[in-house]
């Protein structure tokens, strides 16, 4: 285990931006300097390892952000996937709404369609002339329901893809909690 001095404390602390605690670590580096016990390698190496310490700190809250991403992920695509195989299920049994206690009622979502448009580029330097500066696709997107349609047209092509959301459940959470019932 290692010993946290002082100074890796104030150091710790001084995001605060308080202006005690950087007068105090400044004073802790100071004595450090001037302490006569210590050689220079010891006082070097013991301003360093404030340092690792703390990219030690951040590497592992590195780790566990990413892990708890991933895990976050996870959890998503299982409550998707268990609310799409639920509906499916509601389908088959022919029921659209489930009364709860707890919850308002599970009801289904239909399946929703939607259409997605991808520009493909055929002419930038003509676009850019229009006025894209650097070919903003969002910006084009945009200008595809315009009376700006006709001036863009010539310069690119359109692919279409139709998304589909599957059917799933939806939980109508109580606006009003009610107490627990016994068992």
């Amino acid at each position: 285990m290692k010993l946290i001095t002082k100074p890796t404390q104030l150091l710790y602390s001084l995001h605060t931006d308080n202006e005690q605690t950087k007068m105090l670590f400044k004073e802790e580096i100071k004595s450090l300097l001037e302490d006569s016990n210590k050689k220079e390698f010891e006082k070097a190496d013991l301003i360093a390892e404030m340092f690792l310490d703390l990219d030690e700190k951040i590497d592992y809250l590195k780790y566990q952000i990413k892990f708890l991403n991933t895990l976050k992920k996870q959890l998503e695509t299982s409550k998707q996937q268990a609310k799409e195989i639920i509906a499916k299920v509601f389908e088959e049994y022919g029921i659209d709404r489930l009364n709860g206690v707890m919850v308002s009622s599970l009801t289904v979502t239909p399946q929703k369609r939607d259409i997605k448009e991808h520009i493909i580029i055929k002419d930038e330097e003509s676009l850019i002339k229009l006025g894209y500066a650097k070919v903003d696709e969002k910006k084009l997107q945009k200008a595809l329901y315009t009376d700006k349609y006709n001036e863009i047209e010539p310069y690119i092509d359109i692919e279409v893809e139709n998304v589909s959301k599957p059917a799933a459940v939806k939980i109508n959470k109580r606006k009003i909690q009610i107490p627990e019932i016994a068992s």
